[in-house]
């Protein structure tokens, strides 16, 4: 008779099977279950055992097979896996970085919302021509000063160009915003250049959080630049990604700080070759703690009013939603100064510029309203005189329809803007001035603009009606 060479295993474990399963038929009984599963597993464990038996002599496994039994089966050596290699860090070395900017003729100022923090609400923001005003956190309509933008200074010595953005407050320390300049070098409408830089720390330049994109498809804004495009939008904005916090061509090419004995101010500082060493064209400036996609530009086509919201308390849209936490400036040129309008470009003047051999004019423009519509008065006289109130050169202008006023041709200096309660539209109880100041005197502004060209856009003055 054959032996079976592996018969010795078999039985063993049919001994430990049948053992667990007494073991097993304690705890089932234990638990209050049927003996029905026992029993049949202890058949099944038989059938298995006996077929397996049969098998085993069907195949011929003889004596001199089970002989092969002692026999040892080395294993094949186990290779250790080999070390991972690790990444090489890529060490960025900065040749130069900015320096300091000089005084500039180039800047824009742009509306503080800080005024009217208090009430949640702002009243220069203009969804539709991409026009923002909106240094509110959606959610309560909180008033973030570190995002509001009062005025922007651009300077340009090759081979650097220099933004500084002045705020209404210094930035917290743990912002996320981002703080940035928009350049349009052909001066259609479409952006050509963003950079962008996440809040630095100090006031040392770092290339740290700083970003340039470029649009190499002429895409940014859609199918109508600086238009509401309704979404959604098929472009990719600044798709092109050209430096990254050191990382690009040339490690020096962007920097950003907070400006020297000013923490309410960022400065950007970059190569001028970033712009082509274009001798004209249209910038902007830029404060975002909200979208902060630059493959998204311009923001308001990704965005119908109703999702982005409002900051105008009169909207049926307010308040702010999808598009909250940023703010930006009309744009202003450089190397030329306007004489047409251009697309997304602050108010111009009502004269034409000046001969090269005249200095250009300044202007000083705003609005008359009542604060609690906001409406504008239509055709009050807005008084204005040289260096003081009742000084030299007085002029006077009428308001439009919608409250604006402006002063064109002036010569740089210091003026005296004034209106009176008597030119106001008649109230019962007449009207209490509280921009600026607040009262029943004449309100009044002085203003310097010592800088020709320079445009100082929101001398205005609000009103609120006597109650009883």
């Amino acid at each position: 008779m054959k032996k079976i060479k592996h018969l010795p295993f078999i039985l063993m474990a049919s001994f430990l099977v049948l053992s667990m399963l007494a073991c097993g038929l304690e705890d089932i009984s234990l638990r209050g279950s049927s003996d029905l599963s026992a029993t049949q597993t202890l058949d099944a464990v038989s059938t298995i055992a006996a077929a397996t038996l049969q098998a085993m002599e069907r195949s011929g496994d003889t004596e001199a097979a089970a002989e092969d039994e002692t026999a040892t089966v080395e294993s094949p050596p186990v290779e250790e896996p080999p070390e991972a290699t690790p990444s090489p860090t890529i060490e960025i070395i900065h040749i130069t970085n900015p320096g300091d900017p000089a005084s500039t003729s180039y800047y824009v100022i742009d509306s503080s919302t800080a005024a009217y923090a208090s009430e949640h609400r702002s009243i220069a923001d203009a969804f539709t021509i991409n026009l923002l005003e909106r240094p509110f956190a959606a959610d309560g309509m909180i008033y973030q000063p570190y995002l509001d933008i009062t005025r922007a200074e651009l300077y340009i010595s090759s081979p650097w160009v220099y933004l500084t953005i002045f705020l209404e407050d210094s930035p917290p320390p743990d912002s996320t915003a981002w703080y940035a300049m928009e350049v349009d070098l052909d001066m259609d409408g479409r952006g050509n250049v963003l950079v962008a830089a996440a809040l630095p720390s100090d006031t040392t330049w770092t290339t740290d959080g700083v970003q340039v994109f470029k649009d190499g498809n002429f895409d940014v804004g859609g199918a109508h630049p600086m238009q509401n495009d309704s979404p959604p939008q098929v472009g990719d904005g600044y798709e092109t990604v050209v430096f990254d916090q050191g990382l690009g061509d040339d490690p020096d090419a962007a920097w950003v700080r907070i400006a020297p004995e000013h923490p309410d101010r960022v400065q950007l500082g970059f190569k001028y070759t970033l712009l082509n060493s274009d001798d004209e064209f249209l910038w902007g400036a830029w404060t975002d703690e909200g979208v902060q996609e630059a493959g998204w530009f311009d923001y308001h086509d990704h965005f119908t009013q109703a999702e982005a919201g409002s900051p105008l308390t009169e909207s049926s849209d307010y308040p702010l939603a999808a598009m909250d936490s940023m703010d930006n400036t009309c744009r202003w040129t450089y190397g030329f100064q306007p004489t047409d309008p251009l697309p997304g470009l602050c108010p111009l003047p009502t004269t034409p510029t000046p001969t090269p051999t005249t200095p250009p004019p300044v202007t000083i423009q705003g609005r008359v309203y009542d604060v609690m519509g906001p409406t504008g008065f239509s055709g009050v006289t807005v008084h204005l005189w040289k260096d003081s109130c009742g000084g030299s050169g007085h002029r006077t202008t009428s308001t439009s329809g919608s409250g604006w006023y402006s002063f064109a041709d002036l010569e740089p200096g210091t003026y005296c803007v004034k209106v009176f309660h008597t030119d106001l539209p008649p109230r019962t109880y007449g009207w209490s001035n509280t921009i600026p100041g607040s009262g029943d005197a004449d309100p009044t502004r002085t203003i310097t603009l010592n800088t020709p060209g320079s445009i100082y856009n929101t001398a205005h003055f609000g009103f609120i009606e006597h109650i009883g």
